[in-house]
């Protein structure tokens, strides 16, 4: 059953109209918010459009949407190394609940974009000396772009990024010291970049414009009204130093800057256990973690000119888009504990520790509200379920009536 607001009132609604009318949800007859439509529902439609419309198979399908750029670091490896990739995909999975406090059966794209973001960005990092596929990597960042208005598209200029950082560093032999190197940037090749950087950002607010004029509305109204600016920006602060809503009693009490402390620290031991493309490899991780205070910027902006007048003044859904940000490194980061080989990294005694700290920390989200979060065990017990039990009765007997 849909328990998230959201689901109610917008993606279960566009699923459950392309189900009944086969098309695009946007126009006069679809009631939920066009502007905000994600190509991860058309995927959930697919699933819950075999037979009879059916809840708990767009929750299939937001599993297999999650785990497909999961996986796709993984893609070379053998069936030697099964345990490996095991271990890592498990790991990822627990993650999601340690990080996020958005339940797993959802609608919503609050795992599948940062996965897809931080599937691929591990994909391009971790590879051996295959080249880039640029039609993979071309498709997935449209797809990236079309997940979530805004977001997707500054997901996708971050996956870009590291693409470019990537070939650049390839072409300085991995030397970043030497300043005639940047003249290197002038090679035609790079020329590729500029399109795959327009086009889903293009293409994104063709859809936009396009259900805007349909539906007659504009997304969710920005209502500047009555904005305090001192009081958004202190809101965001301290959303940083609140600790992730888990549902979990005890500890660990994981916050946002807690999180990126931690990260920064494994960061600084990868450099000592990388084999080889150590400049390229601490940079663009660095460059993660001050990506954050960006991404900081860009939600300040954002409540002040994008969302309502409600939502600024509550820094309303913050929790999930500092989420966001924080999922994209949990690919990155277990794929190097757990599946590069020792050609990459030295598997010191330092780096089983933390392979071991790292596996306790994921297997401690099983604990609280988890099976509540992951499945629908224990359904009962959760109080959004009952609600949305509860309203289903209510309609019965409303038609009743």
């Amino acid at each position: 059953l849909f328990t998230y607001p959201d689901e109610v009132y917008q993606w279960g609604n566009a699923v459950k109209y392309m189900v009944q009318t086969g098309s695009l949800p946007y126009g006069e007859n679809f009631t939920g918010d066009a502007v905000t439509f994600s190509i991860c529902t058309t995927f959930q439609y697919f699933f819950a459009g075999i037979g009879k419309f059916k809840e708990s198979n767009t929750f299939i399908a937001n599993f297999l949407l999650t785990f497909i750029p999961v996986m796709l670091p993984c893609s070379k490896k053998g069936w030697n190394e099964w345990k490996k990739v095991l271990a890592y995909a498990i790991l990822v999975f627990l993650s999601l609940n340690l990080i996020s406090y958005i339940k797993y059966y959802t609608l919503l794209q609050d795992y599948v974009l940062p996965m897809w973001a931080g599937g691929v960005i591990a994909w391009l990092l971790w590879r051996k000396e295959e080249k880039i596929n640029w039609i993979l990597l071309f498709f997935s960042a449209v797809l990236i772009a079309a997940m979530k208005s805004l977001v997707g598209p500054l997901f996708v200029c971050m996956i870009i990024l590291v693409a470019f950082l990537i070939c650049y560093f390839g072409d300085c032999s991995d030397n970043i010291k030497d300043i005639h190197n940047i003249r290197k940037i002038r090679n035609r090749k790079y020329l590729i970049f500029l399109p795959m950087l327009i086009t889903p950002v293009l293409l994104n607010q063709i859809w936009v414009r396009m259900a805007a004029l349909s539906s007659g509305v504009i997304g969710r109204g920005s209502g500047t009204a009555s904005k305090d600016v001192l009081q958004i920006f202190f809101s965001i602060i301290d959303k940083l130093f609140a600790v992730l809503d888990s549902k979990t009693d005890a500890m660990p009490f994981m916050s946002y800057v807690i999180y990126f402390g931690l990260y920064l620290f494994i960061v600084l031991f990868l450099k000592r256990v990388l084999v080889k493309k150590k400049n390229q490899t601490i940079t663009i991780l660095t460059l993660y973690i001050v990506g954050a205070i960006l991404y900081f910027g860009v939600m300040f902006y954002a409540y002040l000119k994008v969302f309502s007048a409600s939502d600024s003044s509550a820094v309303a859904g913050l929790d999930r888009y500092l989420a966001y940000y924080m999922l994209i490194g949990v690919p990155v980061i277990l794929y190097a504990f757990f599946v590069c080989d020792e050609t990459c990294i030295k598997k010191t005694h330092t780096m089983k520790i933390l392979m071991l700290t790292v596996a306790i920390a994921c297997l401690y989200s099983t604990s609280g509200n988890f099976t509540r979060k992951a499945t629908s065990i224990n359904r009962t017990d959760d109080d959004s379920w009952n609600l949305r039990v509860k309203t289903k009765n209510q309609i019965k007997e409303l038609k009743k009536l």
